[in-house]
């Protein structure tokens, strides 16, 4: 199984999402993503932000 499936798995994360990985030689795995924006409205103004 790869890497890109167990971040699918354990974090909840699309693999759409997931564009690169790198497993490191001490163990650890590096992870890049890219999340599509999305527009929000403040709870405290009702103003409309990206």
């Amino acid at each position: 199984m790869s890497n890109i499936n167990y971040t699918e798995i354990i974090f909840k994360i699309k693999e759409k999402h997931i564009t690169f990985t790198k497993a490191n030689e001490d163990g650890s795995i590096h992870v890049t993503l890219e999340m599509p924006i999305a527009e929000h409205v403040c709870s405290h103004c009702g103003a409309s932000t990206k």
